[in-house]
């Protein structure tokens, strides 16, 4: 069904799609909860994955957010000296905190909105992730918390770092995971 607006354009009014993204009505332009028409199991399913999803990036993204957001403190701190003798902002520094600051926040909200279904539909033009900079991420990230370990004394070499992940309760449990899942394999 096609409504004229004040501009004069004919346009579509706006329907419920069986998604759980919000729609507007064409009177006032409010937001509509979208009822699911999806069963009352696959829902509680959904909220399981979605509350293990959470918990999982609650520890993850901290682990991640925590080094990046030491470098970028680190970064924005030493760009601060030639902004201020030149008297210009410094806004690459500045943006890189800012996008630090909000990057444990950012990840659960991609993870709600991936799970909820309100991720954009894909243009084609999608960015390739950039492996050598994930891979640099995740050295700094490493970097990062073997120097902690280091300076509390839970580790001195790499070799007694990798002694204590083995040495963790989970790491028998991993073992005979990755041996029943090889065993076809031999």
């Amino acid at each position: 069904m096609k409504t004229t607006t004040t501009d004069g354009l004919a346009r579509e009014a706006p329907t419920i799609r069986y998604r759980m993204v919000p729609e507007t009505t064409a009177a006032t332009g409010d937001s509509l909860p979208v009822a699911s028409s999806r069963p009352p199991v696959l829902q509680w399913v959904s909220w399981a994955v979605f509350g293990v999803v959470m918990v999982v990036w609650a520890v993850v993204g901290a682990l991640v957010w925590i080094p990046l957001l030491l470098r970028a403190m680190v970064r924005f701190s030493f760009a601060l000296v030639p902004a201020t003798l030149d008297r210009e902002p410094p806004s690459e520094a500045a943006a890189t905190l800012r996008g630090a600051v909000e990057f444990y926040r950012r990840g659960f909200v991609m993870a709600a909105d991936a799970l909820h279904g309100r991720t954009p539909e894909p243009t084609g033009h999608t960015r390739p992730v950039r492996s050598r900079r994930l891979l640099r991420e995740f050295a700094w990230v490493a970097l990062v918390w073997y120097a902690l370990l280091a300076a509390f004394g839970v580790v001195w070499s790499p070799v007694e770092m990798g002694q204590w992940i083995v040495a963790l309760p989970w790491s028998g449990w991993a073992v005979t995971v990755g041996a029943w899942i090889v065993e076809p394999f031999v």
